[in-house]
């Protein structure tokens, strides 16, 4: 999914987002399970760089904008829609621990996306619906088996329109 936005990024540089900052803030999720900076990074970014007319296709822009940025740096291998305990959560961004044998976290994201105009308490909702589809996939054995040395650690972000309005991390259970 996230192809053709990081060889127009390698060809053209069209992204603006900062590359060493990006760099920074991937090693610190990846080694230091330092998230909640690269996501209020990352929430700046995607508010720069879409329009009001991209929110037409809701959660799906912001799933491309998060899966190309997380992309373009090699600490890890992003993974969209990837199944897990008979679901399917939208970003596992899984350790690329052949290039970072040292990594200590990995990442498998739910987001859930509101319209500007909701009100009230859908952000609530909509965070409390992520936490509990990321208990089911962090529940997945195959997780542990693939990466016995890896912290799983699951993060419920929800956006209103380009706007992140919750974000915040539900950990395996061991």
């Amino acid at each position: 999914m996230y192809g053709y936005p990081r060889d127009a990024w390698d060809d053209a540089r069209l992204f603006p987002a900062n590359m060493d900052d990006l760099i920074a803030l991937m090693n610190d999720m990846a080694y230091a399970g330092t998230w909640r900076p690269a996501f209020d990074y990352l929430s700046t970014v995607l508010a720069q760089q879409t329009g009001i007319c991209d929110y037409m296709f809701g959660e799906k822009v912001v799933q491309v904008v998060l899966a190309t940025h997380f992309g373009l740096t090699e600490y890890f291998l992003v993974r969209s829609e990837y199944e897990l305990n008979k679901g399917y959560a939208d970003l596992y961004l899984e350790p690329d621990l052949a290039r970072f044998p040292g990594m200590i976290y990995d990442y498998v994201i739910e987001l859930k996306y509101l319209k500007r105009n909701e009100t009230g308490d859908r952000p609530g909702t909509a965070l409390a619906e992520a936490q509990r589809q990321l208990r089911g996939y962090l529940a997945d054995a195959t997780l542990g088996r693939r990466h016995p040395t890896v912290r799983h650690v699951g993060l419920a972000v929800v956006y209103r329109g380009w706007e992140m309005v919750a974000c915040e991390a539900v950990t395996a259970e061991r």
